[in-house]
């Protein structure tokens, strides 16, 4: 039998889902007079030239203790020690963007709770995905530094490209601005209708210098190209370097497993899984555990180009995306089943919903979970 490492009351299981913290600035964990070196360090590109700099221009250390003082709290687990190379990696994110740090810790959070809560199947039989991580050949410490920094490897990207709002239309207003301006935007809505048809995206396809012209975007362009990205990348490109990227820094500490896990928590070229749970319940990958954290949390945060969802609307997407087989369909129903019990105590998701004219809406939203938690 596996062994169970709940044997302890674990603070993160008894924490709300909306406890999260408070969000500091990226100066908070500088001092002032390197305050700004430090973020502009941080958003050159390569790890290891990262931690090189500011290790010598006297920042590293000192944002390294802010950081411990700050976040260590919410990382203390009886059975996760963070190191020194974990707290620097933590760092580093937060001096780069302190949106994507705070992700990171919240997503190691809710893949703790996936796999300590009791998840159950409509029988009422229930399981504890940690008591198998070992037969996975991972250990409970691996996991969770692969969940915290999953996406260690977004420092690869520009942070214009970060924070970029652009969305499909936009692409096409960039590409064709006379066009569209002539036609009344006709040109736009029927081309964009074609590609769809067809599968396509254009900020999926389109070269990032087809975008972003003009000499304001030189610069930007010339960043890219010391990156390694050539010419003809595009945003799809350049966001999808980080899984990757993830993979090779973590590897290159020492981190192996962690790496396998955090290089393949998208698995955008769909390959099979290094590190498989065989349950009772079914085998899955490791790396999808963190997949679902990862969207939980990405679906319930505000971004800069979109608010948050709610409780009940982020479940409802996540049910729309197993159906549509971006997550793994059986462990979303096992997640989706636990966070829906909990939101459905006491009756209060209507009542939430009669003052402001969603109603209707979510309703449809609870029927669909529903329908999606009666299918095996």
């Amino acid at each position: 039998m596996p062994q169970n490492f709940l044997n302890q009351k674990n603070k993160i299981l008894r924490k709300s889902e909306t406890e999260f913290g408070e969000v500091i600035s990226a100066r908070a964990l500088t001092d002032m007079n390197t305050a700004q070196d430090a973020e502009e360090i941080a958003g050159e590109g390569k790890y290891e030239d990262i931690i090189q700099k500011l290790r010598a221009n006297g920042a590293l250390s000192s944002c390294v203790e802010k950081v411990r003082s700050a976040y260590g709290h919410r990382l203390a687990l009886d059975n996760f020690v963070m190191t020194e190379h974990d707290f620097e990696m933590l760092t580093v994110l937060g001096l780069y963007d302190m949106n994507t740090l705070e992700h990171s810790i919240r997503t190691f959070e809710i893949a703790y709770r996936i796999i300590a809560r009791p998840l159950a199947e409509p029988s009422g039989e229930t399981i504890i995905i940690g008591d198998y991580l070992r037969n996975a050949g991972v250990s409970l410490e691996q996991f969770l530094r692969a969940a915290l920094f999953h996406d260690i490897g977004k420092v690869i990207i520009p942070r214009e490209i970060l924070h970029n709002a652009l969305d499909d239309e936009e692409v096409l207003v960039r590409m064709f601005p006379e066009e569209n301006l002539k036609a009344g935007g006709q040109v736009k809505k029927e081309l964009l209708q074609t590609l769809y048809a067809n599968g396509i995206r254009p900020i999926d396809v389109v070269p990032l210098k087809e975008i972003f012209k003009g000499e304001q975007y030189v610069k930007l362009l010339c960043d890219l190209e010391k990156r390694g990205f050539s010419e003809t990348a595009t945003l799809k490109d350049v966001i999808r370097m980080h899984e990757p990227e993830s993979r090779r820094i973590l590897t290159s500490l020492g981190y192996e497993t962690e790496g396998e896990l955090a290089g393949s928590h998208h698995n955008y070229k769909k390959k099979a899984h290094s590190h498989l749970l065989n349950t009772p319940f079914g085998t899955f990958g490791v790396a999808d555990l963190i997949r679902i954290a990862d969207v939980t949390d990405a679906l319930r945060s505000a971004r800069w180009y979109k608010k948050p969802l709610s409780p009940l609307e982020a479940l409802f997407v996540l049910v729309k995306d197993a159906e549509a087989g971006k997550i793994d369909s059986r462990l979303a129903r096992l997640w989706v089943r636990d966070q829906y019990a909990e939101l459905r105590k006491g009756d209060a998701l209507l009542a939430a919903a009669s003052g402001n004219g969603r109603q209707f809406e979510l309703q449809e939203e609870m029927r669909a979970i529903e329908m999606f938690l009666e299918k095996k």
